[in-house]
């Protein structure tokens, strides 16, 4: 009797789900290290310190490196499904959430949290479209490229 290889055990719905939660993990990981390796960020309304020690970095980045090992060893033995993606796409996606979530956040949605004062719409909404504009910008540069 021939024995199962081992991307055999897997059915196409399994072998999808375990992609995907590779995947999931491996953007993760890549997410982790270059905040790590960052020092930090400052916007307007949040600011971001990297209290992380020079040592713990270090070793948490050997620990990815494990980590994307396992993963790849995984993704041969079990004949998991690769995607290609790219950068623009993300970027549109991640665009138009920016979009949505200000949108969102015009005058008239507020009122979920409680009577808006009148003349906030004329005074925040016109700021929030020019916010979109600029989203929207971006996203037709994107399409372009």
């Amino acid at each position: 009797m021939k024995e199962k290889v081992k991307e055999d055990l897997l059915n196409e719905y399994q072998r999808r789900g375990l992609s995907s939660t590779f995947r999931i993990l491996e953007e993760m990981m890549c997410e982790i290290e270059t905040l790590i390796n960052s020092d930090g960020f400052r916007g307007n309304l949040i600011v971001t310190e990297n209290d992380i020690l020079l040592q713990s970095r270090e070793e948490i980045v050997k620990k990815i490196q494990l980590v994307r090992e396992k993963v790849s060893h995984l993704s041969k033995q079990f004949a998991l499904e690769m995607k290609q993606a790219k950068l623009s796409s993300q970027i549109l996606a991640d665009l138009s959430y920016c979009w949505e979530t200000l949108e969102g956040s015009k005058a008239k949605r507020l009122r979920g949290y409680g009577e808006v004062e009148e003349g906030l719409e004329k005074v925040l909404d016109p700021q929030i479209d020019a916010i979109i504009n600029l989203i929207t910008e971006m996203e037709n540069i994107l399409k372009k490229h």
